[in-house]
């Protein structure tokens, strides 16, 4: 049985590899993070935090729960672009969301990553058979579960 923490480091690794390819999607590519977009990189980069708080400290299942909760988010985040690109006439691109997304530190510090500039019912590309957000759908709710399943363990 894989340990608590290798499980944390396979996460966080699977984060900041999806990270690296939003922003290969962004900068060569030439597809724009909507507000949604941005709150699901939010979501990989807390999870990458709190899995390295989980193998660096014996907080592992305090970590675990933070990254649970996290990864909930980010799929609630990924369900409504989801959404909003089934239902194109809705728009929530350039709207109070976006505004406030922008108008954090970290899109003032790095605005490359954490920068609002497209529109979530934009139409993306498939890869292999799925668009971006409906893998982030998937991947975060299968981190949830690891997470779950730490959150229940004894040992570590």
């Amino acid at each position: 049985m894989t340990s608590s923490r290798t499980l944390l480091g396979y996460m966080m690794l699977l984060c900041c590899s999806f990270l690296l390819f939003a922003l290969y999607l962004q900068h060569y590519q030439y597809v724009p993070p909507c507000a949604l977009c941005v709150v699901q990189r939010y979501a990989y980069a807390a999870i990458i935090i709190f899995c390295v708080i989980g193998r660096m400290t014996p907080l592992v299942r305090t970590a675990s729960f933070f990254a649970f909760l996290t990864a909930i988010g980010g799929a609630v985040a990924a369900s409504a672009q989801i959404w909003a690109m089934k239902n194109p006439a809705i728009q929530c691109g350039r709207d109070p969301l976006e505004a406030f997304i922008n108008s954090l530190p970290t899109a003032r510090w790095l605005p490359s990553v954490f920068q609002s500039e497209g529109y979530c019912n934009e139409k993306l590309d498939r890869i292999i058979g799925l668009t971006p957000p409906e893998w982030s759908l998937a991947w975060l709710m299968l981190f949830a579960f690891v997470c779950f399943i730490i959150m229940l363990r004894r040992s570590k």
